[in-house]
């Protein structure tokens, strides 16, 4: 989640950048995120049930690191035409919010899955604040890498990050670690 809590900060100033108005982006933005952040987490869910929390976690970071890094060439303006900012922009902050949706629900459901029955309250708000930390020190890094370094090597990197991060993913949510089934 760390490569798609610090890209998502960044598609709306990727997607202004790219010629497009606040109102542009206010729209697409808000029915983007309520229609297929809606949906992303009903399939999340309904896929989670069906097939447990760890391949739907696996599915939801190799799509969004797809999508970064067809970002990062729109950015580094390589690719063909339809692989220009201005085309690739809106369609990045939509698929986005529908993948960033879908992992939620596996995310939290794995988090209901290593909680500790006796106290799974408590245990799950420590995993939920967990990740608030990461996605408040994630913006805060990705404003700092972009502004730095330009917007085709931050979602490189972001891409490369989640990448990285499948297998850590595997092991952590090995098949003796996955009991989110039952939970969603």
């Amino acid at each position: 989640m760390l490569a798609q809590k610090s890209a998502m900060g960044l598609f709306g100033p990727f997607f202004i950048d790219a010629g497009y108005s606040l109102t542009q982006l206010g729209l697409l933005s808000g029915a983007g995120s309520l229609t297929l952040g809606l949906i992303g987490a009903l399939s999340g869910g309904a896929l989670v049930r069906a097939f447990g929390s760890q391949p739907i976690l696996l599915g939801a970071v190799l799509v969004q690191s797809l999508l970064l890094a067809l970002v990062a060439l729109a950015a580094f303006g390589i690719g063909p035409h339809w692989l220009a900012p201005a085309t690739i922009a809106p369609i990045a902050l939509v698929i986005s919010s529908a993948v960033m949706a879908l992992g939620f629900v596996a995310l939290y459901a794995q988090f209901m899955a290593w909680s500790d029955p006796r106290q799974g309250g408590v245990d799950f708000t420590l995993f939920q604040c967990a990740d608030a930390g990461v996605s408040m020190i994630a913006g805060l890094t990705a404003g700092l890498v972009a502004e730095r370094f330009g917007y085709g090597p931050f979602f490189a990197a972001s891409a490369l990050v989640a990448l990285i991060a499948l297998p850590l993913l595997l092991q952590a949510t090995g098949p003796r670690q996955d009991k989110a089934r039952s939970h969603v």
